[in-house]
């Protein structure tokens, strides 16, 4: 199967390896652009876990501080991979969703025991830092990164569409799926979609994917990679 990734190039790589390991074949179409910010400092004297809502959160601290002896409770499978290719050792896997996130470290953690830190891009999805502030933790939340749509539709995206060879798309947020379809639109390849399938890690992924002619389009069980990838073996 010829699969088109619509994640961020730093987070792509590891997902075409995996797909490689599936027998698929993979082209990379970043929807979004990471960019770190500079001169950001992240404080971690006092606290008792990192709390990550994004692999490119987990690079990002990683990046920036050398202590890796914190625990980390990640949103999901992917996103604790990142953590662990980082060299952090204490992972703890959410459901694949904030929610879940949140409910596992207010089950498992004790607000007295030191801050939570929550690094983050400048938008997230749901509001962690408020969840947890509500039952008592102290939330040191430090914007690390900008995450950047694409106005236009990459080279090798518009190849691929071209082609007529393409056989899936893989969506992982509802802004990378909008911002396909807003480009795509753009570059009047919608009917290229007629004989694609959209997997998506979500409903709600798969409700901001629905503007474009799939031939079919499905959603995870859970919102998680690895139920996000088990669509591709078929029903």
């Amino acid at each position: 199967m010829n699969v088109l990734i619509t994640r961020p190039q730093s987070e792509a790589t590891t997902l075409e390896a995996r797909l490689a390991t599936m027998g698929h074949e993979t082209i990379s179409c970043p929807m979004l652009i990471i960019k770190p910010r500079l001169n950001v400092s992240v404080d971690l004297d006092g606290a008792q876990a990192i709390a990550v809502t994004s692999a490119a959160a987990i690079r990002a601290l990683g990046w920036l501080d050398q202590d890796r002896s914190l625990p980390i409770y990640a949103v999901g499978s992917a996103t604790a991979q990142a953590a662990q290719d980082m060299g952090y050792y204490a992972v703890h896997i959410g459901g694949g969703d904030v929610g879940a996130l949140e409910a596992l470290m207010i089950d498992t953690l004790d607000p007295k025991a030191g801050a939570l830190v929550h690094p983050r891009g400048a938008t997230v999805a749901g509001d962690l830092e408020a969840t947890m502030t509500t039952a008592g933790f102290t939330v040191r939340a430090p914007v690390l990164y900008d995450a950047m749509h694409t106005t236009t539709l990459p080279e090798a995206g518009r190849a691929a569409l071209d082609s007529g060879d393409l056989d899936a798309v893989l969506f992982f947020s509802p802004k990378t799926a909008r911002t396909f379809v807003d480009v795509v639109t753009e570059a009047e390849l919608q009917n290229s979609c007629k004989t694609i399938d959209a997997f998506c890690l979500s409903p709600a992924v798969a409700d901001a994917a629905s503007d474009l002619p799939w031939a079919h389009m499905r959603a995870g069980d859970e919102p998680n990679q690895d139920s996000l990838l088990s669509l591709l073996a078929g029903p």
